[in-house]
């Protein structure tokens, strides 16, 4: 976590962030489970448990580019 508190989005030139202070607010996943936090952009809908998208699969696996945000 940051001075600013929060973390962000570990894929290069994503501005998501758990700190709406930090960049654009959406939900982290840590990926794999370590320290490196992967945001829900980057995993297709067909990756969640749930509408909500807040609940990955345990075999969800991150795509690197940012995937439109209205899906």
């Amino acid at each position: 976590m940051s001075e600013r508190g929060g973390y962000c989005c570990c894929i290069h030139n994503c501005n998501s962030s758990s700190n709406p202070k930090r960049g654009i607010k959406t939900t982290l996943f840590r990926f794999p489970k370590d320290t490196k936090r992967v945001c829900k952009l980057h995993f297709e809908n067909k990756m969640f448990f749930n509408f909500e998208k807040t609940r990955l699969q345990p075999n969800a696996v991150p795509n690197f580019q940012i995937r439109n945000k209205s899906m």
